[in-house]
């Protein structure tokens, strides 16, 4: 594996000594039949001499630990690269930007620090998984509800850090983090919000901010700290429970099947990530020569939570709305307390925060924010298209996440087949356009791939990328030598920015 850039064997092996001493010889990594599980297996690059490999990789066990990996780290100019359960599967793995990173791996910090019942929250640190989570929650009898995404295995703290999103009426979970311990770049420990005053207790993890700031933001898609522990808040368990798909028939209905849903969204009569999803026939997903002609209608998956009787009216009145696009049907699936969960189906359990094991191959992804209109998705998917054609591929549509009453998401991804390298480029390439043309429309990505990072950040152009500026004072600042995460979302250490 390649050494960290400028650096020497000598000094590598020095760094690597005060690793161990710092941890203990076991839970420092360098030979390369171990790091090979720190690369992306997903790369488009894979194989390659593109691919960013790490030098080693460190697992602290705790906090204390943290800070000394972090010290040592600047007393050598390491760059090191943030994992915890190292999934991020179609966003880059564990890998990070640059070749030579040292992998910090929080694995090993996996309790499970607080459940609190009475206030609906709970405390983590990063090597917790949604799976470990919604155990803890079985095992201790718990009336709470997590929000989850779609593979149950990755890290709560680092999904939600990522601004990763599930099914649920709290599936924005950023907004549901509540009071962080940080570790950062110089090796100092912060709390957030009430955690700032000694002795908060349990209110450090009931109100969100402090006096001042509100700087907790800077620690989600950061390189700016290390999140060691993290307040979530959760949902109580709801009386009632209904799971509906709405279907339509036709490419063009997904427009009313948005415009109907925007606002019932508003209104919060719809409370959860309502998700449009393609239908192609029988199956959920097209080929790659697959335009919008293979889309044989549009399935809008809703769900309602409460009284039962509030959840009865609410559906009810969304039933109405909907029932003035041609052709509609509903499935409905309806649950009370106490539930059995077991008579779930996959789409119930994804809509209750039920964690899953899903085993798929990921594209090279890029989350794509436009309003909520359904003009825009259907301009949106013409544009994907156009643009695939120039590749000889085809775009028919993709899930598209209505996680707030505002705007949407759209989540492309140029697919990767292993050990195919022209094909790969050709999904690169195809990626980069789509980036291009969206921002070109005044649509950010508001979440990317590490091998495309530079290129999603390239979109926030305003004032010559002002934010990009604004976010290197920060990382100047706050990590003079530039050890964590460089490049992480094209944001680069003044010793390597124009290198």
């Amino acid at each position: 594996m390649p050494l960290p850039r400028g650096m020497t064997q000598g000094d590598f092996d020095d760094a690597m000594s005060a690793f161990r001493r710092a941890v203990g010889s076991e839970w420092v990594f360098t030979d390369d039949e171990m790091l090979n599980s720190y690369r992306d297996g997903y790369s488009p690059w894979f194989g390659t001499e593109d691919e960013a490999l790490p030098s080693a990789a460190v697992a602290p066990a705790n906090v204390e630990e943290v800070q000394a990996v972090v010290r040592i780290a600047n007393e050598y100019g390491i760059p090191f690269w943030v994992n915890s359960t190292g999934r991020n599967f179609g966003y880059g793995g564990p890998t990070g930007v640059v070749q030579g990173t040292v992998n910090l791996d929080l694995k090993r910090m996996n309790r499970i620090l607080e459940l609190n019942e009475e206030h609906a929250y709970v405390v983590v640190e990063p090597g917790v998984s949604f799976i470990e989570l919604q155990t803890h929650l079985a095992e201790r009898g718990s009336k709470l509800w997590m929000d989850t995404p779609g593979p149950g295995w990755g890290s709560v703290i680092g999904n939600s850090l990522e601004h990763g999103m599930g099914y649920t009426n709290y599936s924005e979970r950023v907004k549901y983090i509540c009071g962080m311990e940080v570790v950062l770049p110089d090796g100092d420990l912060l709390r957030t919000g009430m955690g700032a005053v000694e002795n908060a207790g349990d209110l450090w993890h009931q109100f969100q901010m402090g006096l001042g700031p509100y700087v907790d933001g800077i620690f989600t898609q950061t390189s700016l700290g290390v999140v060691t522990k993290m307040g979530l808040w959760l949902q109580p368990e709801p009386p009632a429970f209904l799971s509906v798909d709405v279907t339509a028939p036709g490419y063009e209905s997904i427009e009313a099947l948005v415009d109907a849903t925007r606002p019932l969204r508003h209104a919060q009569v719809i409370p959860n990530n309502a998700t449009f999803k393609p239908r192609f026939g029988d199956q959920q997903f097209g080929g790659l020569n697959d335009g919008p002609e293979a889309v044989t209608g549009w399935i809008n998956e809703i769900a309602f939570y409460g009284l039962a009787q509030v959840v009865d009216a609410n559906w009810e009145h969304a039933r109405e709305q909907f029932s003035a696009i041609p052709g509609v049907e509903f499935d409905v699936r309806r649950h009370e307390a106490p539930y059995d969960r077991s008579t779930f189906d996959r789409r119930d359990s994804a809509r209750a925060g039920l964690a899953t094991i899903l085993s798929a191959t990921h594209p090279v992804f890029f989350s794509v924010i436009l309003p909520f209109r359904g003009s825009a998705c259907l301009e949106l998917f013409e544009v994907l298209d156009d643009v695939a054609q120039q590749h000889d591929r085809r775009f028919a549509g993709s899930w598209t996440h209505a996680d707030g009453p505002r705007s949407l998401i759209t989540t492309p991804g140029g697919p990767i087949r292993m050990g195919d390298l022209e094909f790969n480029r050709t999904s690169m390439a195809l990626t980069l356009d789509w980036i291009e043309a969206t921002a070109a429309r005044g649509w950010g990505a508001y979440r990317a791939s590490t091998v495309i990072m530079d290129e999603a950040m390239s979109a926030y152009n305003f004032n010559d990328n002002a934010i990009v500026r604004f976010n290197e004072k920060l990382k100047d600042a706050l990590d003079p030598n530039g050890i964590l995460a460089p490049g992480k979302n094209g944001i680069w250490p003044k010793g390597i920015r124009n290198a």
